[in-house]
């Protein structure tokens, strides 16, 4: 970018705030949003960024907006990743391709409502906007982009520094969300607070703009789902994961390499990898292959992500049928047999009869079935695809 003189960096800094009145007078909601973060003109970031306190603004990108409803799509933009909590749910993930999977979920939004408010916003050419993401969550978006190849790196980033925005379509930057403090506790404010408070501010936005008879049906929608949010099964499945499968030493495991020598050390292969988990299908239901397909993709797509040390496939209806075991760079691809009566108890039987003892147990089965056997030691998830809900143990994952 060439540099600004004084002069015209003031004329564009006055062009964004005309575009901020604008959404004042003709758009409520995002507005309401946008007032409720601290405004900076800077060249922090190339284009705009937002870590949920502050929106950073490039006046230079402002000038490479050629129509002044560009400027106002950018604006709302930055405004519904604060809405959506998106700056708090970064987590882990590459914070390049979360940042474009974000965008791509917004933006189908706002481009809706650019069209039904006569392009009174209108996204710039290098926003990102792709109809086969309609109706998805930007977590599932994700799942679905590439990914750089291992410690090779994205060259982008969620904390401080130059954005990388131009890399990623050109828009804005979702930052690392702030944690501001409480005044009333003197304690940083949670993720969790955050993302909750934004919330409600997007609820009384949209309050405000339906009372002016301003809030069309797609961000009427989209705030719907900020309240009753319809959770994927794909994202409950890795939360549990995730928060399941920990890495660390297990001085109750010892290293079984070591005992032949008397030798008892905790299982070092812990340190570098997420600890083992077990993965059951039931055979004897009517499971479908497009179910299945889905199943094993958001399972691969877990197991890449979170680099568990082994993961155990059983295939079981009365009695296990077979099984294999998937290193941390294998893909998962198996082909499950069987198709007689339910018995649950022979997995569990299996995986005490190998001396495994897994982080975790995820059961995909229709939950028709019989003996239980006792509460095992390690957390269990039954992934069921019938209406039934009822387990005496373990958490039931709805998957339709």
């Amino acid at each position: 970018m060439a540099t600004l003189t004084a002069q015209q960096r003031s004329e564009l800094v006055k062009r964004c705030e005309k575009q901020i009145i604008e959404l004042v007078l003709s758009h409520t909601f995002f507005a309401n949003l946008t007032l409720s973060l601290k405004r900076s003109y800077t060249d922090e970031v190339e284009t705009m960024a937002t870590d949920g306190e502050r929106l950073l603004i490039n006046p230079e990108f402002v000038k490479d907006l050629p129509i002044d409803a560009e400027v106002r799509f950018v604006l709302a933009h930055e405004a519904m990743h604060c809405a959506m909590g998106h700056p708090w749910r970064l987590g882990e993930r590459d914070p390049q391709i979360a940042n474009m999977a974000m965008d791509y979920a917004i933006n189908l939004i706002l481009d809706e409502y650019g069209k039904i408010t006569g392009d009174s916003i209108k996204m710039p050419a290098m926003g990102l906007l792709d109809p086969q993401y309609a109706d998805m969550s930007w977590e599932q978006i994700y799942e679905k982009l590439p990914k750089p190849p291992k410690g090779g790196g994205s060259g982008g980033g969620s904390g401080s520094g130059k954005s990388k925005s131009k890399s990623k379509g050109g828009m804005g930057e979702v930052l690392k969300g702030a944690n501001p403090i409480d005044p009333v506790t003197g304690k940083a404010k949670s993720n969790d607070d955050m993302a909750a408070e934004w919330k409600g501010k997007a609820v009384q936005a949209a309050q405000s703009a339906k009372m002016q008879g301003n809030l069309p049906g797609c961000i009427d929608r989209a705030v719907g789902n900020l309240v009753d949010p319809k959770i994927p099964w794909q994202d409950v499945l890795r939360r549990f994961l995730t928060e399941t499968v920990k890495a660390d030493y297990d001085w109750m495991k010892p290293d079984r390499r070591f005992l032949q020598d008397d030798i008892y050390i905790p299982d070092i292969g812990d340190e570098e990898a997420c600890g083992e988990i077990v993965v059951a299908i039931d055979t004897s239901g009517s499971i479908d292959g497009p179910m299945l397909d889905a199943f094993f993709t958001e399972l691969n797509a877990i197991h890449r992500d979170l680099q568990p040390k082994k993961v155990h496939v059983v295939a079981c209806d009365a009695k296990v049928h077979n099984h294999a075991t998937f290193e941390p760079d294998d893909t998962i691809i198996f082909s499950p047999q069987g198709g007689g009566g339910t018995s649950f108890a022979p997995v569990f039987d299996w995986v005490e009869a190998q001396g495994i003892a897994p982080k975790a147990l995820v059961y995909l089965t229709d939950l028709y079935g019989s003996h239980w056997n006792n509460t095992p030691e390690y957390p269990v998830m039954w992934a069921c695809w019938s209406s039934e809900t009822k387990v005496p143990w373990g958490e039931v994952l709805p998957v339709k």
